[in-house]
């Protein structure tokens, strides 16, 4: 079973009593991307375990921020803006 790290409640928001441990993230650095057809979506930020949208399970941190689909969209525009070389 995962364990959570930071388990955002249904809406999205961190509990008002842990508000000031939790950072919000800056989502225009924020990166991820989607785990094949389902709905999981992976955190690729090194950051994440001080997110308050970020689940750790295992090595994975998936992501449940309300913006996902709109980060992973990104996540895709910019590898294909900047490829990796090989070697």
């Amino acid at each position: 079973m995962c364990e959570s790290v930071l388990m955002t409640p249904p809406d999205d928001r961190p509990p008002k009593d842990k508000a000031q441990t939790w950072l919000s993230p800056n989502v225009a650095f924020c990166r991820a991307r989607r785990f094949g057809l389902s709905d999981v979506v992976f955190c690729l930020m090194d950051e994440a375990q001080n997110c308050a949208f970020a689940i750790s399970c295992g090595q994975s941190v998936f992501c449940r921020h309300p913006e996902r689909e709109r980060i992973i969209v990104r996540t895709k525009t910019s590898a294909s803006r900047n490829p990796t070389k090989p070697g």
